[in-house]
């Protein structure tokens, strides 16, 4: 999740998206990389008797093995479900920036046919937010400061 934040961080610098309210400090973000892959790669270490002397009767890296199974499971269910039928069934999966009445903002991924998709992309920025409604805010903004200034 911690190497996920700064994925998310240079996109965000690639996209000129402002800075965010809330950032993380580096040292303990790369605190929690070494502390994450230490525990991926404790379990691999076989106990000092050898691999069949855990204090189970199967082989010790057996909840390894299946948490492993279960996330390349979940890695072929997303890339199925955003990738594959997407493109089998002639769609593509954006996402829409949702705004509430009390200024709190939520995501949704829709469907948007390959048809539409050029019109989509023309009218939403890459976060998935409206290009008319950007406009608005800004323009909100400078109203506001307009009448402060007054």
């Amino acid at each position: 999740m911690s190497v996920g934040l700064y994925i998310v961080r240079y996109k965000r610098r690639r996209l000129n998206l402002p800075r965010p309210e809330f950032l993380a400090w580096d040292p303990i973000v790369i605190f929690n990389i070494v502390l994450n892959l230490y525990l991926l790669i404790m379990p691999w270490y076989p106990p000092n008797g050898g691999v069949f002397d855990g204090d189970v009767s199967f082989w010790y890296a057996t909840y390894v093995v299946t948490g492993i199974g279960i996330l390349v499971g979940c890695g072929v269910y997303y890339w199925l479900w955003v990738y594959a039928f997407p493109y089998v069934l002639g769609y593509r999966i954006r996402q829409e920036v949702l705004r509430f009445e009390n200024g709190a903002q939520s995501h949704k991924l829709v469907k948007v046919p390959v048809a539409e998709l050029e019109r989509w992309d023309a009218t939403h920025d890459a976060v998935g937010r409206r290009l008319d409604a950007a406009r608005d805010d800004e323009a909100k903004s400078v109203h506001e400061t307009t009448d402060l200034e007054k």
